[in-house]
């Protein structure tokens, strides 16, 4: 996991990435995803987190959505894998979004 802070800005963006496919779907990425989220609009006193995701990641963005985050928008052929182009999901929570504070 990483988090790029901007603490002027009082924002950040994140990844997460859990590389063994045998760990998947235990729940271990939206527990991590919550507690980071938590930290950022508890203790660092963010406002708002964001992300981009894959948007072939269904797994991923189902995920996120259900710590919170909200789509914000697409970025066309964002990334590039195998040669091939592909979109990214903007992503993002507002702490008064986030019902734990």
């Amino acid at each position: 996991m990483t988090l790029h802070w901007i603490p002027r800005a009082t924002s950040a963006t994140f990844g997460i990435f859990i590389g063994e496919k045998s760990e998947w779907d235990k729940g271990y990425g939206q527990s991590a995803v919550g507690a980071l989220v938590g930290h950022c609009f508890g203790p660092l006193g963010l406002n708002r987190v964001g992300l981009n995701c894959d948007a072939t990641n269904a797994r991923a963005i189902r995920c996120y959505e259900r710590v919170g985050f909200r789509h914000e928008g697409v970025m066309r052929e964002h990334r590039c894998v195998q040669g091939k182009f592909r979109d990214s999901v903007v992503m993002g929570l507002l702490k008064r979004e986030w019902p734990n504070v």
